[in-house]
């Protein structure tokens, strides 16, 4: 009985802590993405001028500093 939980400890809830932990870090420490608002506009202003219609399925996105 004691074999039988112990391998079950090391292939359930072991790997399974090291997926949850490896889910949470995603390498970005005190840094996040935002959408890149000075790219967009130039673009629209220039689809506006060639009377193009842009529609952003996944807009640019850039990384900033958390504050």
């Amino acid at each position: 009985m004691k074999k039988r939980i112990i391998s079950l400890l090391f292939v359930v809830f072991i790997p399974s802590l090291l997926t949850i932990s490896g889910c949470t870090s995603n390498g970005y420490i005190g840094r996040t993405q935002v959408a890149d608002l000075n790219y967009m506009n130039k673009v629209n202003k220039a689809a506006h001028q060639s009377q193009t219609k842009v529609i952003w399925i996944n807009p640019p996105q850039k990384k900033t500093n958390r504050e």
